[in-house]
């Protein structure tokens, strides 16, 4: 007798925790520069953001790419008003936005 996986496990809370591990050097990496040079580049965000809406669609489907577009659109929509105000640059906005595609929406 074989024991039953619960039906969301696999794409659950284990294959979450291992999107953060995509997170964290993009997030590293954007603020190293953003220290070093003021400026985060568009290759970094663009693919950071790409690589983690590809990637939570290969290893968890539908799910899992309307929650790293939902966690885009929050991050994104968050930091942009903080953008509208003077309180951080474009850059950082598409950062934390592709930071938050690799963590999803919870």
């Amino acid at each position: 007798m074989t024991a039953a996986v619960p039906t969301g496990f696999l794409f659950g809370a284990l294959v979450d925790s291992y999107f953060l591990i995509g997170a964290v050097p993009l997030a590293v990496l954007g603020a190293a520069s953003d220290v070093r040079t003021k400026k985060i580049p568009n290759w970094l965000t663009y693919s950071g953001l790409l690589s983690a809406l590809l990637f939570r669609f290969a290893l968890a489907g539908w799910s899992g790419l309307e929650r790293g577009i939902a966690g885009m659109l929050v991050a994104g929509g968050i930091f942009f008003l903080l953008f509208l105000v003077g309180g951080m640059g474009g850059g950082d906005v598409k950062l934390m936005a592709s930071v938050a595609a690799w963590a999803g929406s919870g």
